[in-house]
């Protein structure tokens, strides 16, 4: 049993000096992504596609569901469908870089990167198309609210019965232990919590 630790000690102080070392000897990283060839622009388009459609279904089953009733799912809901924006936006600006002619960039000296030399609408396009920020960073800023929303109602103190008029409230039913109801977003009721039931709400 010793040996085998002492092994399993040995082939992890070999990995961790294999990882220092080509640690040590990298080279240059730029802050840059490239998708060389046809096959990396089309697993990439892909991908957004994809999660357009995934961010889709999140926000459909949100308002389908009593979840569209909490502020916090109507912020993250309002992220998703900015992040939705955002992937047709990329899309649309990865294809016109993928059309635009090499003659329109220039490396001037003294410069590491390329100027990009606007003589058409499509250098004009693609300038734009390169301004996604303006999409995913407020849908960032919608998640992070929403999320912190949900953190503070999970964490609050659980409500004595009968205290407020919100029934449906999240940080009741996480005291009851029964998030999952919650979650699921049922239309009708809580099998677990009956007095959770939509007809049982005050009006």
């Amino acid at each position: 049993m010793m040996k085998i630790s002492s092994l399993i000690a040995n082939i992890s102080r070999l990995l961790a000096l294999a990882t220092l070392s080509l640690t040590a000897s990298a080279s240059s990283a730029w802050a840059l992504q490239t998708h060389t060839g046809p096959e990396g622009l089309y697993v990439h388009q892909g991908a957004h596609i994809f999660l357009s459609f995934s961010l889709l279904i999140f926000v459909l089953n949100i308002h389908r569901s009593r979840l569209a009733r909490q502020r916090a799912w109507r912020l993250l809901s309002s992220g998703a469908i900015l992040l939705i924006l955002w992937n047709i936006w990329a899309f649309a600006g990865h294809l016109s870089a993928f059309y635009m002619p090499e003659s329109s960039f220039i490396m001037e000296p003294g410069h590491r990167t390329p100027s990009l030399l606007v003589t058409s609408w499509q250098e004009v396009l693609y300038y734009l198309f390169k301004m996604d920020h303006l999409l995913w960073l407020p849908a960032l800023l919608f998640f992070y609210a929403g999320l912190k929303l949900l953190l503070k109602e999970f964490t609050a103190p659980p409500q004595e019965e009968g205290g407020g008029d919100n029934h449906d409230d999240l940080a009741t039913l996480s005291a009851l232990g029964h998030r999952s109801c919650w979650l699921a977003g049922h239309d009708r009721c809580c099998p677990h919590v009956p007095r959770h039931c939509p007809e049982n709400f005050p009006a």
